[in-house]
């Protein structure tokens, strides 16, 4: 950040990316994409750690929780998915948005 150089350019997602968002320690963090996976990254090497599947469609957000154990999704599919950080599986997936979902956060606690 002090010379306003790019550190990093991470590779993989097929399609254009909506949103990345920090883990806390900032070693990592996800990315969204219209190619409906979240991608977690590894932010020394740009090693993409983990791919989520699950949504139908573009996922539009990302968010990280405040310990950084969880990641939550949302898209055009009108879900919003928990996926746990450690083993990449959707925990739940929350319906009953009658319209894509474009923001997320969590909770501080």
């Amino acid at each position: 950040m002090a010379d306003g150089r790019e550190q990093l350019s991470l590779q993989g997602h097929n399609a254009w990316i909506w949103s990345v968002a920090f883990s806390p320690d900032g070693e990592w963090l996800a990315s969204s994409s219209a190619d409906h996976t979240v991608k977690l990254w590894d932010v020394e090497t740009g090693a993409c750690r983990q791919t989520l599947q699950g949504h139908e469609i573009w996922v539009w957000e990302v968010a990280v929780s405040a310990d950084g154990q969880y990641v939550a999704s949302s898209g055009t599919d009108q879900t919003v998915k928990l996926w746990d950080v450690k083993t990449g599986d959707c925990l739940k997936t929350f319906k009953g948005h009658t319209n894509l979902v474009l923001a997320l956060a969590f909770s501080p606690d």
